[in-house]
């Protein structure tokens, strides 16, 4: 198992170098495009800064400017207005759809009784037919066993029940229209401002446009690209944005090797670097297997083995510590020569959500952990019936009261769960008195 692990080792090893080689590849890439990203932003900056300065030497241009910014402020209220207002507009467009979806239901309903309704009306047609064929003395000839009157009531108690459901529905129905009457007429007031506002954004919208286009024209620039809220900024605003740019740009400068900086939208060194990348992870004839496929195999479900052990090990011992508020984590640690392995303990605070080692749990922690990790191993093993002594524990771990409170802790586990109800535990318990009673624990005093 060793000279695979060494093997396996080796071969990460190598996997992990070309990833770590793609990643910064693959960053310097990214990064590069930032940086062509952030000489747009910085370009488009500069140019805001140079429509600013031009904007107070042309002449009326601040006067449009000013309109341009006023009408700015107006489309920022209207859309908060209506932002607000949209909730209560489709909150009652929506309670209106339902009322209509419920009178179309009524509707629904209504037809499809009336339909069994005109089903009755036949049925009754038929059998006055069928009388007037069979005459009352001679009844019994006909092929039915039910004898015409009764069947004659039976089908005019259904079509009565149908008639009444009608009614009911149809009852039902116009109330349900009286409340959408009446619910119409607030809704009708709330979007005549719905309406009226969303004309007022456009409208605005438009005009600003309008303005922004006639700017444009005066400052001899193509304004459609930028936004009002760019027009708008303060000379000392685009000034601070360009130093943030140009800050980040010397950051991916000190970090990116493969940016060219006088050229930066070319990815040539990139480019290379992933091409000899390329050339070197599909050459390679390093890693060869020194052990035959049947033995790796072997040794992995082996190993695997071992790894489901200590699953159901710590989903064992989990169970029983989350009655102290405590979760367990196993941790597999193999050596550097993979000859050895070890199993580090991680306890998880669930309340203080903290992480512990076993020395440093409290000493009613440490009790409980010990007698539950050797209840569990039993358990593993499917010992049924599983002996335990307080002789077992160090003389630190001896304590009376912690013994006997993992006790009243374990046990309603053991009755509750279904996997663990078929096993026995027999506790042998030296020196220590029992003040309390603990449920469905018979004791023996020997």
């Amino acid at each position: 198992m060793g000279e695979i692990l060494n093997s396996f080792r080796s071969f990460s090893k190598y996997n992990s170098d070309v990833i770590d080689l793609y990643n910064q590849l693959n960053k310097s890439f990214i990064s590069t495009l930032q940086y062509n990203s952030f000489i747009k932003e910085k370009e488009n900056l500069l140019k805001q800064q140079e429509i600013l300065n031009k904007t107070d030497l042309v002449s009326e241009s601040s006067e449009i400017f000013e309109k341009l910014k006023q009408l700015n402020n107006s489309i920022i209220l209207n859309k908060q207005n209506l932002k607000y207002l949209e909730e209560d507009y489709f909150k009652e467009k929506n309670r209106i759809d339902d009322f209509k979806k419920t009178i179309d239901s009524y509707n629904t309903k209504i037809k499809n009784f009336e339909g069994y309704k005109r089903e009755i009306v036949l049925q009754i047609e038929n059998i006055t037919k069928e009388m007037d064929e069979y005459p009352i003395k001679n009844e019994k000839k006909n092929n039915n066993k039910i004898s015409f009157s009764k069947r004659f009531q039976e089908l005019k108690k259904q079509g009565g029940n149908y008639q009444y459901e009608i009614k009911k529905a149809l009852e039902r129905q116009n109330i349900v229209c009286l409340e959408l009457e009446k619910f119409i007429t607030g809704f009708e007031i709330l979007e005549l401002d719905y309406q009226d506002l969303l004309n007022k954004l456009n409208n605005d919208k438009d005009k600003q446009k309008k303005i922004k286009k006639e700017l444009g024209k005066r400052l001899n620039y193509n304004l459609d690209k930028y936004s009002s809220s760019d027009l708008f900024m303060s000379t000392e605003e685009i000034n601070k944005l360009i130093q943030k740019i140009e800050n980040n740009m010397n950051s991916i400068q000190k970090s990116n090797e493969f940016l060219n900086i006088n050229q930066p939208s070319e990815l040539l060194k990139v480019k290379e670097e992933l091409k000899s990348l390329q050339i070197k992870v599909s050459g390679n004839q390093e890693i060869s297997s020194i052990l035959k496929k049947t033995e790796i195999i072997e040794s992995i479900l082996n190993f695997n083995k071992i790894e489901n052990l200590i699953k159901n090990l710590e989903r064992l011992l989990n169970n029983f510590l989350l009655q102290i508020y405590l979760k367990l984590e196993i941790e597999t640690i193999i050596s550097q020569d993979n000859n050895n392995i070890a199993f580090q303990l991680k306890f998880f605070q669930i309340r203080k959500k903290t992480i512990l080692s076993f020395n440093e749990l409290t000493t009613p922690e440490k009790v409980f952990f010990v007698i539950i990790f050797y209840i569990s191993v039993n358990v593993l093993f499917n010992f049924k019936n599983i002996k335990f002594s307080n002789l077992l524990l160090p003389t630190i771990y001896n304590k009376r009261g912690s013994i006997f409170r993992t006790l009243k802790k374990i046990i309603p586990i053991f009755e509750r769960e279904d996997d663990l109800r078929g096993f026995n535990l027999i506790f042998i318990l030296s020196n220590l008195v029992m003040k309390g009673q603990i449920n469905n624990l018979n004791v023996i005093t020997i």
